[in-house]
C-alpha cells in the first residue's frame, strides 16, 4: 500500500486496537454501541433490548429440507 493511501477502516463493531491478546474481538451493538457479550447478541450484532425495539425477539428457525440429489455412479 502506498504511503498516500489512507488505512482501511475496521469492520463496524470491531475494535482491534482495544482487544488484548488472546481475547475475542469486541463487538458493539449496531444501535446503542454498547459492548455485546452474549453469544446470540454477538451473532445478531444487537443487544436484547435493541432487538426487541425492532421486533426481533428470536432468531428465525432454520427448517429442514429434503434435497433431491442424483445418485452417485456405481451405487
Amino acid at each position: 500500500m502506498a504511503a498516500s493511501e489512507p488505512e482501511p477502516s475496521p469492520l463496524p463493531g470491531l475494535m482491534p486496537e482495544a482487544q488484548p491478546a488472546g481475547e475475542r474481538p469486541r463487538v458493539l451493538c449496531a444501535d446503542c454501541h454498547r459492548p455485546l457479550s452474549a453469544h446470540d447478541a454477538r451473532l445478531w450484532g444487537r443487544g436484547r433490548g435493541c432487538r426487541r425495539k425492532h421486533g426481533l425477539d428470536a432468531a428465525p428457525r432454520i427448517g429442514r429440507f429434503d434435497v433431491e440429489q442424483d445418485r452417485l455412479p456405481g451405487m
